[in-house]
């Protein structure tokens, strides 16, 4: 009986306040896992012996910043991992955790819409994989990237890192860019996306290994945008109308 008055989130506060003082540990967990529980009842399972309990009470969203604040220096990585990824935590207890030993907490941290981008780009050379990983699903990062990669004084070694992102746009943006180094442009001339190949066609940096590549491709609007760029010798007016009468049919 009293684990239902424990789980329903439509019991009294009053009641599960006084739940939370049970020795039953199924009750203690229903109670921090209730989003009706008050917050003297979470602060007080916040410290429980029981790292289920805290962590029930982390993945809780009615867990407070506060709350959350003390549980970011859980002893429990899993504690520390839920904090991390909770829509309450304050960016300041992420700046924390992103410096956390663990990288299952980094990770969480690297992907919060509230960290700071200073730290976000910390966490984009983390020593592990899978948290520089996770800084490219941060929702903030796409929009951030396609902006930096637009931008004509951007370092040509940030340039490099653009060029990887898993956003096409932002490899767009670095096709586009005049500062972008003769090699990352060769690579981009090999992107799976058309438009990023077109830009870099049409990228009067590009070197010769690029346009070689570009004058080939698959794609009639690549082989249409590298034609248009390089200048039109008497022998190469016919060519460019044997691809304006090109297809895609091959």
């Amino acid at each position: 009986m009293a684990w239902r008055v424990a789980k329903n989130p439509g019991s009294a506060e009053a009641a599960l306040e006084i739940l939370a003082n049970s020795t039953n540990r199924s009750v203690l967990l229903a109670v921090a896992s209730n989003r009706r529980a008050p917050r003297h009842a979470l602060e007080h399972l916040s410290s429980h012996e029981d790292p289920q309990v805290r962590l029930a009470v982390s993945r809780n969203t009615s867990a407070t910043a506060n709350i959350l604040d003390q549980l970011a220096r859980d002893t429990d990585r899993a504690v520390r991992e839920s904090v991390a990824s909770h829509d309450r935590t304050r960016a300041r207890t992420l700046e924390g955790l992103a410096s956390d030993k663990s990288v299952g907490v980094r990770a969480q941290a690297a992907q919060h819409r509230k960290l700071p981008e200073s730290i976000l780009d910390r966490l984009a050379s983390d020593r592990s994989a899978t948290v520089r990983r996770a800084v490219r699903l941060n929702p903030i990062v796409p929009s951030r990237e396609r902006i930096e990669a637009a931008l004509g004084d951007t370092a040509p070694t940030r340039l490099q890192e653009l060029a990887r992102s898993l956003d096409s746009a932002t490899r767009a943006q670095v096709a586009a860019n005049a500062n972008t180094p003769g090699e990352v442009l060769k690579q981009l001339a090999r992107d799976p996306a058309v438009d990023v190949r077109i830009l870099v066609a049409l990228n009067s940096r590009a070197p010769e290994s690029a346009l070689e590549l570009l004058r080939v491709d698959s794609d009639f609007d690549v082989r249409i945008a590298i034609a248009l760029m390089e200048p039109l010798e008497d022998a190469a007016v016919g060519e460019v109308s044997m691809l304006a009468r090109d297809t895609d049919d091959k």
